[in-house]
């Protein structure tokens, strides 16, 4: 997928779509990447056609000390 963005804090958003596999309208993805201390926080929303949107995934990685 295709994705266009800009920086936030601690991060960046990307934004893209992606066709209804029913031949509706386009469905957006939104993906956020945020460093905070020691994590890396990645976050997807699923946008539906109307605007709303619902959290899709999320993961958090964590750096680890030896």
């Amino acid at each position: 997928m295709f994705c266009t963005g800009s920086e936030i804090e601690n991060g960046f958003s990307v934004l893209g779509s992606y066709p209804d596999p029913n031949g509706g309208p386009d469905w957006g993805w939104r993906t956020e990447v945020e460093l905070r201390e020691d994590k890396l926080i990645i976050t997807a929303y699923n946008i539906m056609p109307e605007g709303e949107e619902a959290k899709a995934t999320e993961s958090i990685l964590t750096k680890v000390n030896t």
